[in-house]
Formats: structure tokens, sequence, C-alpha cells
């Protein structure tokens, strides 16, 4: 049973549907949102998973306990796995109720000040069977700030459906309008941690310098408002398009010709693998696991964070390179494809589910 706040579109979100949708056959999934799931729900229909909707995260605590334990006796769940702070509090504690071996996904910092839910965490983590960090870098935070044991900690990659991303072809004049030489291209929430501000100043930069290139922004966010009128205060408005969440992704990454990650803070960010997925090469900040997936002029070109103008200059020289373009491009998909597949990850999270399920519980068969 998977437990999340909702399924808005996200990286961690993403995560948890390939979970649900590439599980075994032999493994039967289950999904509680302890808000709304918000999105997705043809995905979890086409795959005949059962969901429930609590509404009620952070409002009535005891009832959100009683209503996961409800729900666990109701389908004989074997095992809980939670994402988030939120829901790894209240799925651990109705773990021990119940006697369920609990499991959670850390996929990040989760929380700009480290210290803000210090209390809820080391409870969490002292009654959690095994932590799953989905980089070197979220598993050093989660023992230093989170101070979770560190026998529990174990690090599995995200991973990505390649094939879902490579050898797809379109105009993006006839499809999105774009008429430039270049377009630099983004994907991801617009939120404090993914810092477009930085990649709006690389940007102007690139055009102050003569640069025939356009910004495609994919996402939408809390900042994103905020975005739009930098954008027009420094005069490029007429050459970025912020174009909000979209279904349609691997289309939209296919009209571009470099992908830039101006991120702050990261775990392992799908959007990163999906853009090499899709041989586009990419410049990415040195935070979180963003350096375990690029090799520094091999596959992209990292750079520091909150730095426009090195942002700018490594951005310049794919521009300038159409031969290095295509060559850290074809590198980028080939190392995705052999290190980071969802069928990798896929196999590793089950293979704990049924390390931890066999020293007492029996994996739930998928009802025919």
């Amino acid at each position: 049973m998977h437990v999340v706040l909702g399924l808005q579109t996200g990286g961690l979100e993403r995560v948890v549907l390939d979970l649900i949708t590439h599980s075994s056959d032999d493994i039967k999934m289950h999904l509680v949102c302890l808000d709304e799931i918000w999105d997705n729900e043809d995905l979890l229909i086409d795959k005949c998973v059962p969901w429930s909707e609590l509404h009620n995260y952070g409002r009535h605590k005891l009832r959100t306990i009683y209503s996961l334990v409800r729900f666990i006796y109701r389908y004989q769940i074997n095992l809980i796995h939670t994402h988030n702070p939120g829901p790894h509090f209240y799925g651990s504690i109705a773990g021990r109720i119940t006697g369920i071996p609990v499991v959670h996904t850390k996929h990040g910092r989760n929380y700009q000040k480290p210290y803000n839910r210090f209390w809820l965490n080391r409870i969490s983590g002292f009654l959690s069977n095994k932590i799953i960090c989905v980089s070197k870098d979220v598993k050093k935070v989660a023992v230093n700030i989170d101070k979770f044991p560190a026998h529990k900690l174990v690090t599995i990659i995200n991973g990505v459906e390649v094939n879902r991303f490579a050898g797809v072809f379109m105009d993006r004049t006839k499809y999105l309008g774009i008429n430039a030489d270049i377009v630099i291209g983004n994907v991801g929430r617009i939120a404090w941690e993914k810092d477009h501000k930085t990649l709006l100043e690389a940007f102007s930069l690139l055009k102050r310098w003569g640069r025939e290139c356009h910004l495609l922004i994919v996402g939408d966010g809390p900042m994103k408002d905020e975005c739009v009128l930098l954008a027009e205060s420094m005069g490029i408005q007429e050459n970025v398009s912020f174009v909000g969440n979209r279904k349609d992704v691997p289309q939209l990454l296919a009209c571009m010709d470099i992908f830039a990650l101006s991120s702050v803070s990261e775990g392992t960010p799908l959007t990163l693998l999906e853009a090499m997925a899709a041989e586009l090469p990419v410049v990415c900040t040195s935070v979180g696991g963003n350096a375990d997936i690029v090799v520094d002029g091999v596959t992209g070109l990292v750079v520091p964070a909150r730095d426009p103008y090195s942002l700018a200059k490594s951005l310049d020289m794919l521009i300038l390179d159409k031969t290095m373009r295509v060559t850290m491009g074809g590198k980028g998909s080939e190392r995705v494809r052999k290190e980071f597949s969802i069928k990798k990850t896929v196999n590793e999270y089950e293979a704990l589910y049924k390390e931890i399920l066999s020293q007492g519980s029996i994996v739930q068969k998928r009802s025919k």
C-alpha cells in the first residue's frame, strides 16, 4: 500500500505511479491519498488499482490514522510504503498499530529548514523497517539531518521508461509555434528549489550575447507568476514560453535542443533522466543526485548552483557546437538506458519488499 499526499504532477508522484504501473503480477498495489488524488486517476483505473482519498490531511490526525488502519484491514495489506514526511508519520504509526512493516522513500530534503520536522522524522524513522534514499546526497541528509538509523537506510536510484522518450520527432514550429535556432527547455515544478530565477537570468545573458534562442518552461507552481513578471522585467518575455503542466512531455522534449536544470535542491530528478533518454545534452547544477546522473563533459555539463553566468556560459558552449550537442545527447541516452531504467528500479524495490515480507508476511497474489 502506497501512502502519499496526492498525485499532483511531480517527480515524487511519477515515481509512485511507475512503481504501481510497472509492478510484477505477483504484487498487488493499493494507494491511499491523505488529501485528494488530484490527477492520474486514469492510470489507476487502467491498472485496476484500489485507492482511497481521506480528504483530511493535517486537520484530523487521529481520524487519519484510524482511516489508514481500516484500509489496511479491509484490503489485507502486507506492507506499507510511504512518501513525504507527513504520510511517513501517519503510515508508520498505522503500521505499528497493525503490525505491518513500513518502508519509506525519502525523495529529497523535503523542506527548506533542515530541523523544521526533526521530531516527526525521528519518530517515523524509529517505527519504519527500511528507509529508501534516491541518491547518495539524500542518504547523507537522512543520516546527518533526519538522524535516521544508518542500518535502516537503502539507496535505490530512480529510473525512467526510456522508450517513452527515445526516438520522438516533432516539428516545434507546428506543434508550439516556436521559430528559433535553438530551444532551451526545462521541465519541473516552478518552486523555490528549482530556482527558475537563475535560469531566466542566464537566458537573459544569452540574449544579450546575441544568441537566437528560445526558452521553453514546462510546469506550474507557486512561483510561476513571479517568474513571468521577472521575464517581463528583463525584456525577454517574447522569447520565453510558460506552457504549464502538460502530459505530452516526450513531445515537448523532442521540441528542445538543450535541457537546463537550475535547481538548488534535488534528489534524483526524473526530468533530468527523461531529457537524457530523449537524447538531449543537459546542463545542470551540482546539487543532490545530479552529479551522479550527469558525467560532466561527457553526457552534459555541471555548473554551480545560483550562478547565472556559469549556467549561461555552459549553455552557450552547446549552442555554438552542434557536434557537442549530438555527442553528449547520444552518450546520455546510452547511460540512462544502461543505468537508470525503470525496470531496474522496480526490480530493486520489489526485491526489498520481498526481503522484508519473507520475515513473516506473504506477498499478496494479484487476484485473477
